[in-house]
């Protein structure tokens, strides 16, 4: 297209020029002159806007100033002299639009003006000569029309530019404000998110950490219901859900079962606009269309769930991911201090708690006997002959022979009651709510020593113990150190009736 009106506008500047001569041999210099020079100043800018030379608004702008410096310059010689530069204007704002449509409308007004003209010389409407006999009346004749129609065709291109222009602004505005409220939205998922981050940090408990996301995915997402499960041996179990969620909507499932257990497997979070995107999705209720199931690591799931079709982007993916990712670390934290804990806590051999819980212990104990008014009773263990183990079958031997009497007193005691590996072969049990009377509790724990010796005998005698009892209560004087040095001497005691 741009070819053929470059062919088009060669073609009526050598037009203009074929009139410019025949002008000429009429006499009239000046109009030639004029002509011409109008012709070939608003073909050549066109030309280099043509080779990339010029900017098309620089093109407008240089045709209009020529077009008026032309004009301005010919006022003084006549009429015609503005109708000669109007003809060739025309052809190149058509061209300069590179508009087929434009052109063809230029071309065919062009047709009319002639046509128009023709007529009123049959019928003697403008002139009283004959128009054909001056070509120049011919040429001044048909600008003059053809610059009516410039103005009408600037126009119809400035407000055309101007409506494109002011549609791509409110375009541009539109974009820009959907940006900024992205943008709103991010960074106030952002500072959610900084938010949930900082409160799990704080968290010292599972639990806590599963109510937690629960609540922060509440508030960074939009969604219907939600539920948080995590791993326990081959089962997925339900810790918490969001507040909307009815009684039985969330059930415990197995890690090959449902998307649940896919995203387990795969470890990848899945984000569904619909149902049928997700075969292996089991819904609790009807109306649940899309959702979002993602991990929790290798701990668990967290699966949002909306009534809404494609309720969810891969953003919203993203932003849960990234509180997911806070969730993992803190469970993990949280389980490695309770490990740390337990450990501080527990005798390495027995796995019954240590002389140091001794110490947290027994305030919390003497508390609660002062708020009832209970007295507790402390039970001092040893087994008897112990050295002669070690000695005769190995300290080995001697290890899983306080191994089994940790479990006997685990398993004699309330839940209640704790017991502690004092030192050595000695054992310590604290019985609280005991009413001054732990005789029962030595029975039991007498008992089932006599039956494992039966039932599991690792010497070649039994396994005999050695057991003091004394009671603290808040009207005692004595302090706890007293307490246990008077257990302790009662079971030397016993030790030595057992000797006898």
């Amino acid at each position: 297209m741009a070819r053929t009106l470059s062919v088009l506008l060669v073609a009526l500047a050598a037009v203009y020029l074929i009139v410019g001569l025949i002008t000429l041999s009429g006499g009239d210099r000046r109009s030639t002159y004029v002509m011409g020079a109008a012709v070939v100043f608003q073909s050549v800018p066109w030309w280099l806007c043509r080779r990339g030379r010029l900017q098309a608004s620089a093109l407008i702008l240089v045709t209009t100033v020529l077009a008026a410096v032309t004009v301005a310059a010919t006022f003084g010689q006549g009429i015609h002299d503005i109708g000669v530069v109007a003809y060739p204007i025309v052809f190149v704002f058509a061209g300069l639009t590179l508009n087929r449509r434009l052109f063809a409308l230029c071309v065919g007004l062009t047709l009319a003006a002639v046509t128009w003209l023709a007529l009123g010389e049959a019928h003697g409407w403008f002139v009283t000569q004959p128009l054909f006999r001056d070509p120049t009346n011919l040429v001044y004749l048909t600008g003059l029309t053809i610059l009516l129609l410039v103005g009408a065709l600037a126009v119809h291109l400035l407000a055309t530019n101007v409506r494109r222009s002011l549609g791509l602004a409110r375009q541009e505005l539109a974009e820009h404000k959907k940006t900024e409220e992205a943008l709103t939205r991010a960074e106030a998922k952002l500072e959610k998110l900084h938010q949930a981050s900082y409160e799990l940090a704080g968290c010292r408990t599972e639990d806590g950490i599963y109510q937690l996301t629960v609540k922060a995915a509440e508030e960074i997402l939009d969604f219907t219901l939600c539920t948080l499960d995590i791993i326990e041996g081959d089962r997925l179990v339900v810790k918490a859900t969001s507040r909307e969620l009815p009684p039985g909507a969330s059930t415990e499932s197995s890690l090959d079962e449902g998307l649940a257990g896919k995203t387990i497997r795969t470890g990848k979070s899945i984000v569904f606009g619909s149902l049928d995107e997700v075969p292996e999705a089991e819904p609790t209720r009807e109306d649940f269309c899309s959702g979002i199931s993602a991990p929790i690591g290798d701990l668990g799931v967290f699966q949002v769930v909306s009534t809404r079709p494609n309720a969810f982007t891969e953003e919203d993916a993203r932003a849960l991911g990234l509180l997911l990712a806070h969730t993992t670390a803190t469970i993990r934290r949280v389980r490695l201090e309770g490990e740390l804990k337990g450990q501080a806590i527990h005798d390495v051999l027995t796995g019954v708690y240590n002389r140091r819980f001794f110490n947290e212990v027994i305030e919390r104990e003497m508390a609660r006997s002062k708020r009832y008014a209970h007295p507790v009773a402390f039970v001092m263990i040893d087994v008897n002959r112990f050295k002669e183990i070690n000695d005769r079958f190995g300290h080995l031997m001697g290890d899983r022979v306080l191994q089994g009497v940790a479990d006997v007193l685990r398993q004699s005691v309330r839940d209640s009651d704790t017991v502690i590996r004092y030192g050595g072969d000695e054992f310590l049990v604290i019985l609280p709510e005991t009413n001054g009377n732990a005789g029962p509790a030595v029975e039991r724990i007498r008992a089932a020593i006599a039956k494992r010796n039966v039932e599991n005998p690792l010497l070649d005698f039994p396994v005999t113990l050695a057991i003091g009892v004394d009671h603290w209560h808040p009207d005692d004087p004595r302090s706890i150190e007293s307490v246990l040095i008077e257990a302790d001497r009662r079971m030397y005691e016993d030790k030595q009736l057992s000797h006898a």
